[in-house]
């Protein structure tokens, strides 16, 4: 009678737990291994007599996958130490499912006809052969191994670009695998040839007027004149623009006129040559650091920073594998300290610089050899000084002939010339498949 009651509360216990879990995903045989049991991958079958009790064991699961479990005696009961790992269906007294959810590691125990319970450390990992089978279609030719262990994968071997390094671990991410890169791989680099000119648009126009007497204590400077000027009434040109001179033929009275044109010209603010690494960043700065303050510090006292001003160039390449282009991401920049732009505090004693900046930032795509300008960086400034004899300058009329004026204005544009080229390793290439 004992025996009857015993046997229909196991029959509930396991219809219960049959009922609380359902899996419609595809069966396979659960791979096991370790000592303490023995075990066929093809039945799945454990012995639970030679079970340890000691959790040493370790059952091999698979993410999005069902298999089945195969005792040789009646279980009683069965734990999962975290469900979100994995999960158990009973089917009969003598088989389970395990459903794998997401890599990880939980602790499996089983009670059979002994009360003593049998532990295990079930392991759930990614599908390993999909995950080589992507790889071998983004990477067939490739000299690599993959081993996989409790944690994840161990890349290792040699592969041929870092461009198909990123794709296999892009791979990686995407299902999910924990992969330890250990291979080598050799990594083309970018010669960057950069030139950053100034092209100075200025214009300077000067125009003056002065009468010379000997009595009169005008300035005058002969040294503007391009030779001697002989007796009598002459006219004489100046070295810049038109200038002449009259004066009387006693040389005691004379007039000075000038009209003076000028234009920019061109220079060279640097002219780097950068040599990055596939995917890694470089950059170049000539000038100078700028002291600034930042605040008050702990101890009361002014904080102060650094700005480098001058030409700064960032750049990052990234070589297309498949096209051989240059994809280049660009950040130049030239930067001055500009006083107009600065202010004081309210009590005096700090003066804050200002600076004047122009900068870019894009993206651009190359062929090897190409070359990029980058123009339109422009700082405009107009000016006008005037300057006059006192009192006579005042004259109505008569007094233009006592003044003189000069306006300039500036528009000094940057251009920026840049040429990448590729520069291959100096390596031996080698094939073959080790996956």
């Amino acid at each position: 009678m004992n025996f009857r009651k015993f046997s229909i509360f196991l029959i509930l216990f396991l219809a219960l737990l049959t009922c609380g879990n359902t899996s419609s995903a595809q069966f396979r045989d659960l791979k096991m291994e370790g000592a303490g049991f023995s075990a066929n991958t093809s039945s799945g079958q454990m012995d639970i007599k030679n079970a340890g009790t000691d959790g040493n064991q370790k059952l091999f699961s698979v993410v999005g996958k069902s298999q089945i479990l195969k005792f040789d005696q009646n279980i009683t009961r069965v734990s999962l130490s975290n469900s979100d790992i994995a999960d158990v269906v009973v089917l009969s007294p003598r088989q389970i499912i395990v459903n794998g959810k997401k890599p990880g590691s939980v602790t499996l125990i089983f009670w059979g006809s002994s009360t003593t319970p049998v532990f295990y450390n079930l392991v759930v990992q990614q599908d390993a052969d999909a995950f080589v089978q992507a790889v071998n279609y983004v990477a067939p030719n490739e000299d690599i191994a993959i081993l996989f262990n409790d944690s994840g994968a161990v890349l290792s071997g040699h592969v041929s670009s870092a461009n198909v390094k990123d794709k296999i671990k892009n791979l990686a991410k995407a299902y999910e695998v924990n992969l330890l890169d250990l291979s080598e791989s050799p990594s083309k680099q970018v010669l960057l040839e950069v030139k950053v000119i100034e092209m100075s648009k200025n214009f300077s126009r000067v125009i003056t007027s002065n009468i010379v007497a000997n009595n009169l204590s005008i300035p005058f400077d002969p040294s503007a004149f391009a030779g001697v000027l002989p007796n009598g009434l002459n006219m004489l040109q100046l070295k810049d623009g038109i200038n002449y001179l009259f004066t009387t033929n006693n040389g005691k009275l004379g007039a000075q006129f000038g009209a003076t044109d000028k234009k920019g010209n061109i220079k060279i603010l640097a002219e780097p040559k950068l040599l990055a690494a596939d995917g890694e960043r470089a950059s170049f700065n000539v000038g100078n650091e700028i002291p600034f303050p930042t605040g008050i510090n702990d101890r009361g006292m002014v904080a102060y920073d650094f700005k480098n001003t001058g030409v700064l160039l960032n750049f990052t390449p990234k070589i297309m594998e498949q096209s051989g282009r240059i994809r280049l991401k660009l950040s130049p920049e030239i930067s001055e300290v500009d006083k107009s732009l600065g202010m004081v505090t309210s009590t005096g004693q700090l003066s804050v610089p200002g600076f004047r900046v122009r900068k870019a930032d894009t993206t651009v795509e190359l062929n090897d050899g190409d070359t990029l300008v980058i123009a339109g960086l422009i700082n405009a400034n107009s000016t006008r000084n005037k300057t006059q004899t006192p009192f006579l300058g005042d004259i109505p009329i008569l007094g233009a002939l006592f003044r003189s004026s000069e306006d300039t204005k500036n528009d000094d544009e940057v251009i920026i010339f840049i040429t990448p080229h590729i520069v291959e390793p100096n390596v031996q290439a080698r094939s073959g498949q080790r996956i």
